[in-house]
């Protein structure tokens, strides 16, 4: 059942008052009902019922959601930021690109579930907000099936998927994330403290600055993220300083390359470094590079070879990208709104195409940005803004 702003304000109204031991409240039940696009900003949801309910796109930024059962819930790209979600049950969840930046999420219960329902013909039919197909599964004693039932019913559960979120500064504290989809989630400066990532995909997840005292993960979940160790060749082991390095490729590129020397700066990792801005980085050499959150706005980066480069999290805005070459690229959350990825103009009247072919742009802003002429094949651009299909 679909639900309208003012119906769900409604229920708000009497489920504040019964938290607050006003007469003429009740608890409110969303539980199986559409949400989609409301807003639901700083309300107090504390022990609501939202088992399976779709709240796509909701905006439920300095709500107190704690002890609520979002059991199956649908929150891909809702807006959970500064959430109070402390013991919440979140097993089964979907929040693909959901901002759950500053949340409380510590001591929820983020293992695998799924809901089912049970059909004449003696199967069950379980609930997926991914746009998948219902899979049938074997009767079991419980429509609702959760982890624990699953030697039961001999099929696997979904696990709690968080692929893409934005994460950032999040309280996980003594969370339960076992077997959860983490893959390019944006854990930065995450407390996870006691929080156990047992089985859990962090595949392209972003974890620097994140705490882990005492946190449950596998060593093999964390080669796959991104942390505080290098990964690459570090600035200070460059033959020169950056500054100059630099430096003397903006001579060159001023020159012709009759006098200066052409920057290559591939495999570096040039993490907390603050000199790239508005750079005059033309024909730059860095494949594989690490720019990850860094800010190259407005930076000059015409014919740059960024094969492969790790470019998440980037303000690109108002970056000149004519004719770079971003085959293979991570761009994930990076802002590129007011970018140019036109072609560049070369003597001779020739133009060389800007490449994003099997770049990854997952949820990138391209918000106003110049893409004529730019191949994009094979590109993942799922949650891209502002990017009509190439």
């Amino acid at each position: 059942m679909t639900l309208s702003q003012a119906q769900v304000d409604v229920l708000i109204r009497k489920h504040e008052k019964l938290n607050s031991g006003v007469l003429g409240g009740a608890r409110a039940d969303f539980s199986f009902h559409d949400l989609s696009g409301l807003n639901l900003v700083n309300s107090n949801l504390s022990d609501t019922d939202f088992t399976g309910a779709r709240l796509f796109k909701c905006d439920l930024s300095g709500s107190r959601l704690e002890r609520a059962s979002l059991f199956a819930a649908d929150l891909r790209n809702a807006d959970l930021g500064g959430a109070v979600l402390r013991r919440a049950d979140m097993r089964g969840i979907c929040a693909r690109g959901a901002n759950f930046s500053r949340a409380d999420l510590s001591q929820t219960d983020l293992r695998e579930g799924a809901i089912a329902e049970r059909q004449k013909i003696g199967v069950f039919n379980y609930l997926s907000h991914a746009g998948n197909a219902p899979r049938a599964v074997q009767a079991t004693d419980s429509a609702v099936i959760v982890s624990e039932n699953s030697p039961r019913t001999g099929f696997v559960l979904p696990q709690a998927d968080f692929s893409d979120a934005n994460m950032t500064r999040c309280n996980l504290t003594r969370a339960n994330m076992k077997n959860a989809r983490l893959d390019h989630a944006i854990l930065q400066g995450a407390d996870l403290s006691g929080a156990d990532f047992t089985g859990a995909s962090l595949d392209g997840a972003i974890l620097c600055g994140a705490i882990m005292n005492l946190t449950t993960v596998s060593k093999a979940a964390l080669a796959l993220a991104l942390t505080d160790a290098p990964a690459g060749k570090r600035v200070q082991e460059l033959d020169h300083p950056l500054d100059e390095i630099l430096h003397s490729h903006a001579l060159w590129v001023a020159s012709g390359g009759k006098t200066g020397r052409h920057a290559d700066l591939s495999g570096v990792d040039l993490r907390n470094t603050d000199v790239l801005e508005a750079s005059e980085l033309t024909a730059l050499k860095a494949e594989n590079a690490v720019f990850y959150g860094l800010s190259l706005r407005g930076t000059a980066l015409q014919g740059a070879q960024l094969m492969g480069a790790d470019l998440r999290g980037v303000d690109l805005r108002e970056a000149d990208l004519r004719g770079a070459n971003l085959t293979g690229a991570r761009l994930n959350h990076a802002n590129l709104r007011g970018s140019n990825l036109g072609p560049l103009q070369v003597s001779g009247g020739r133009q060389i195409c800007t490449r994003l072919t099997g770049a990854c742009i997952r949820y990138a802003n391209l918000s106003n940005a110049q893409i004529t002429g730019a191949i994009f094949g094979g590109a993942d651009m799922t949650g891209a803004v502002g990017l009509d299909a190439p």
